[in-house]
């Protein structure tokens, strides 16, 4: 009778291995899909948690099949512990030793983006207050520059980046796109004493300064650089920007504060200079002073960069992807 009644199993089981693969499939299948996609959203976003949730997930639901599977042993138990010693086994060789490492050379690498920048801040009279040179580092994950620890790196001076954010339009950097302005308080930046020398130079050249009406002023402007460039635009706060040469919904639905106005400006084979005009627009009417601060970045995407950077690079790991390229910025002020 015992034999009778369990006659069944063995059908029951043959039935649920095409069930039970397809739903471990499905579970490794969002792991392997969502994961690389959630690569860059950022050191402030933590993926390991999306990847356990979506684990534990895939887990309970192959569970489903393997209890009745489970019960038919002698000592059912003595499997659910194994399993239990097997995953407590696997957290400490994941967590505490060279095993649960996240990074390899060929399989999994960890992105590395910094930019080897030279800013120059210019004031209201073309006076330049402030020449510097450095790396910004854009981290990708949440882990940032700890990986890098103890290895040949040298990342000497690193500083965060949100006192600068505070105190210069979009932090005083070339911050490259929308990741570089949406992650920049989580970037860090790392001064050198050497100057950096971009491969080429941004020029922007005030056309004109045309007074409209009592209280509003347009101003001209020619540029020429590289082919990845982007302009800053910042107004002082008893001045507005009113009308420009960009797209008028941009300009109506402003970024959120303290960001400013952000034009990046590609181009391929036409290298003829970006003209533009800015209309700003105060009460008093006194154009006399400063009222509006404009970035511009260049970025030389594919250049080759100095001896100092080429040694720098040289020092990180084999499993680092370095995305990296020179990159300069200059604020003036109008």
């Amino acid at each position: 009778m015992h034999d009778k009644g369990y006659s069944w199993v063995a059908l029951l089981k043959i039935s649920q291995i095409i069930p039970a693969l397809y739903s471990s499939y499905i579970a490794y299948l969002f792991i392997v899909v969502l994961t690389p996609m959630g690569a860059r959203a950022g050191s402030a976003s933590n993926r390991d948690l999306y990847i356990a949730v979506l684990a534990a997930v895939g887990t309970v639901l192959s569970f489903g099949f393997l209890t009745p599977l489970i019960n038919t042993f002698r000592r059912p138990s003595l499997v659910v512990y194994a399993l239990i010693a097997t995953t407590a086994l696997s957290v400490f060789l994941a967590s505490s030793t060279q095993l649960g490492f996240p990074y390899r050379p060929r399989t999994s690498g960890q992105r590395v983006a910094y930019l080897h920048v030279r800013n120059k801040f210019y004031e209201y009279d073309g006076a330049l207050s402030k020449d510097e040179s450095g790396y910004l580092f854009l981290y990708q994950d949440r882990r940032k520059e700890t990986v890098l620890e103890g290895t040949n790196v040298n990342l000497t001076g690193l500083v965060s980046l949100t006192s600068r954010c505070e105190k210069y339009m979009m932090c005083g950097m070339p911050l490259y796109d929308y990741r570089y302005v949406q992650q920049r308080l989580e970037s860090k930046w790392m001064p050198r004493s050497k100057p950096i020398t971009p491969p080429g130079t941004t020029k922007l050249e005030l056309l004109s300064k045309t007074t409209i009406n009592s209280t509003t002023c347009r101003f001209e402007y020619n540029l020429t650089g590289p082919p990845q460039m982007s302009l800053f635009f910042g107004a002082f706060e008893d001045a507005t920007i009113t009308n420009w040469s960009f797209l008028e919904s941009y300009l109506n639905n402003p970024p959120a504060h303290p960001l400013a106005y952000h034009i990046f400006f590609n181009y391929g084979i036409d290298s003829s200079p970006l003209n533009f005009f800015l209309e700003i627009s105060k009460l008093n009417g006194n154009f006399d002073v400063p009222v509006l601060q404009l970035g511009v970045s260049g970025h030389y995407i594919g250049d080759v960069v100095d001896e100092e950077t080429a040694d720098f690079r040289s020092k990180f790991p084999a499993f680092a992807i370095q995305a990296d390229w020179p990159a300069s910025y200059e604020r003036y002020k109008f």
